[in-house]
């Protein structure tokens, strides 16, 4: 078989129509081609252990848009997209845009306060009015303490 044969009648090694189906082609062609996970990290360029949290049953990393070109081309297999016949087409429903960017706002990935110094400043002051004043004044000198490094040291800070 010359290499013109085997682009032009690639030998076909799995059907993918998800994640998970592709997560199984890609551990299947590993163990096909008896490539451990140290051999994939290596021949990847992956950090050690890395391919083990992409491949394991439980997995910790998922293959994202660099691990998967590197795994892919470390095992010599490509995607190749396909017309797929055989799957009934869902019907399509009108989807109000104007709702979903509202439920996206509300409830999305950022209904939360983003980190940073000014989510650091309400913490402060929902914590504060919890705190008595003897509270407050011990944990702001144990702030200033800490601050200037006399944790060790007699010294009065007020």
């Amino acid at each position: 078989m010359t290499v013109e044969d085997r682009h032009a009648n690639p030998r076909q090694l799995a059907v993918i129509r998800s994640y998970d189906d592709l997560h199984s082609a890609v551990r299947e062609r590993s163990a096909e081609i008896g490539m451990t996970r140290a051999d994939l990290d290596a021949r990847a360029g992956l950090a050690d252990g890395h391919a083990g949290k992409l491949l394991g049953k439980r997995q910790t990393k998922r293959l994202g848009n660099v691990t998967l070109g590197l795994v892919m081309g470390a095992l010599r297999v490509a995607l190749v997209m396909v017309e797929d016949s055989d799957v009934a087409t869902p019907p399509v429903e009108h989807i109000d845009a104007s709702h979903n960017m509202r439920a996206t706002s509300e409830r999305g990935s950022r209904w939360r306060f983003p980190k940073g110094p000014d989510f650091a400043r309400i913490m402060a002051a929902r914590r504060a009015r919890k705190q008595t004043p003897e509270q407050r004044s011990a944990a702001a000198r144990k702030a200033a303490l800490a601050r200037w490094h006399l944790e060790g040291r007699k010294h009065r800070v007020f």
